[in-house]
């Protein structure tokens, strides 16, 4: 889930970036330039909402039973 993660993130803030500068160049770039890496981050953002909500439930199972197979933080 981390890479997806990542990767919706560094999608979004590309858009981000690009269309900052669009509106600063005032329309230099073709608008699908923009609107590409935004819709990549969207369509992440989509895919990752239904895996985050199958994998939290395994998560509480395991947590009801006492232990967690999950990793507890850094990288």
């Amino acid at each position: 889930m981390r890479p997806l993660i990542l990767a919706m993130i560094g999608c979004i803030a590309v858009g981000a970036a690009v269309g900052l500068a669009d509106s600063f160049l005032h329309y230099a770039f073709p608008a699908w330039i923009e609107i590409v890496p935004l819709g990549a981050g969207l369509l992440l953002a989509l895919a990752l909402i239904p895996m985050s909500v199958l994998a939290i439930r395994s998560y509480y199972r395991e947590r009801k039973l006492g232990y967690t197979t999950w990793p507890t933080g850094g990288r």
